[in-house]
Parts: C-alpha cells; structure tokens; sequence
C-alpha cells in the first residue's frame, strides 16, 4: 500500500478522505489499489465510478493486475444519477438501509468501504447546500456504520469554494501532484491532513509503474 511507504500503516476508520489530483488516474489506481489490499481483509467494497462503465474499470484494473473478488468487491460503472446518491447517501438517508435505487440487493450495514470516482462529477450544476448537507450525511454514515468514504476528486471541476470546503469537511486529505520542468514530469504526494496522523512536513515523490504506485524513499522534496 502507497501509504505505508511514507509511514501511515491504513486508512482511518469511519472516515471520508478525499483524494485529489489536477487531472489523471493516478487517484483512480491509488483507491483501487487499496480497495484490493482491504478485500483481503474481508472487507465489502462499493465501487461506484461517474466516468467510466464496469467494463472499462475492470480493464483498467486488469492493466494494473488488481482482482476484484467479486464476493467482496460491487462496481457499478457510469454512475451519474446524482438523485440515487442523494437519496442514498445525502440528509435523510440515515433513516434508510437499503440502498434503494443504486442497487436494492446492497445492504449499507454490509459495506466497509464505499468509493466514489469521482466524487466531484455528481454535484456539477447542484447547489451549494446540497453538497454541504452531502457531505455532512457521509460523515455521520461513516461514524454510525464504520464505514470509511474515499471520494476521489479532479481538481477544478467545481468551483473553488466549494472544493475547499469538500477539503476541510474531509477527516483526510490525498493530493497527487504533477509539475513540468522541461520535457521531465515530475509526479509528488502531499497528505495536508489525516486523521489520527500528524501531517506530513515533506512533499513526497513517487512513479507510476504497471505494478502501481511506488514511493521514491531516497527523495524528499520539501
């Protein structure tokens, strides 16, 4: 696992961290990566992308040599209905068990890990208090059923307050950064916040290979 390459041993429970990147896969392949290393454990993943079908993340998947058990591991591909999230996941779905038109066979009590990639494309043209009372409801989710909410997020798609305020309600914070020195890309991780983990103090670079994401451990750019 990519954190435990910079000293964080997993993922907070009953958490909501957010995973953020200026544009590319690179959150995609990091939540998918620790979706696989938590189905070992026994953990019940819901995997729900806005961008691409099932197809084509169990492709993506394949490329990178990540196995879904299917036993453990619900993906549901194009998933942009915003009303099905929100009834769901939003305000009043703390009365709810089921989820009721994502899928009426999932149990929201069964699930331990619930991804949204990307987060940021379900609230394009909804208001502001939406997503506040959104994000609000998947705290309290979290801490009621244990569950920890990775959102993945395309920095830029939302307007700035509101992407920072998606930052602060988070319990964590991700960011794959990418700069252009010439015709070098260099590619950097920044945790700013964690929960129960101090902040990092050094931006931390790393490669993406076919075997995933591999931390650079004899750098750190600071």
């Amino acid at each position: 696992m990519v954190l435990a390459g910079i000293g964080i041993k997993k993922l907070p429970s009953s958490s909501v961290i957010l995973i953020e990147e200026d544009l590319g896969t690179v959150k995609s392949l990091f939540v998918q990566k620790n979706a696989e290393d938590m189905q070992r454990e026994d953990k019940q993943i819901l995997y729900l992308s806005t961008t691409r079908s099932k197809k084509e993340v169990y492709e993506e998947m394949s490329f990178f040599d990540i196995t879904p058990d299917e036993s453990k591991f619900t993906i549901l591909g194009n998933f942009r209905d915003h009303v099905a999230m929100l009834e769901t996941f939003g305000p009043d779905a703390q009365v709810n068990k089921k989820y009721h038109t994502i899928d009426s066979s999932l149990d929201i009590n069964q699930i331990d890990i619930c991804i949204f990639d990307t987060f940021s494309f379900i609230f394009l043209g909804e208001s502001f208090e939406t997503l506040v009372k959104t994000m609000e409801s998947l705290t309290k989710i979290s801490r009621k059923n244990d569950m920890i909410f990775l959102l993945t997020l395309d920095s830029g798609v939302l307007d700035p307050h509101s992407e920072n305020i998606i930052r602060a309600m988070a319990d964590g914070i991700i960011q794959f950064k990418t700069s252009h020195t010439g015709n070098k890309v260099g590619r950097y991780l920044n945790i700013p916040k964690m929960k129960n983990n101090l902040p990092l103090e050094k931006i931390i670079p790393f490669k993406v290979s076919q075997e995933g994401i591999i931390i650079d451990v004899r750098e750190r750019v600071g």
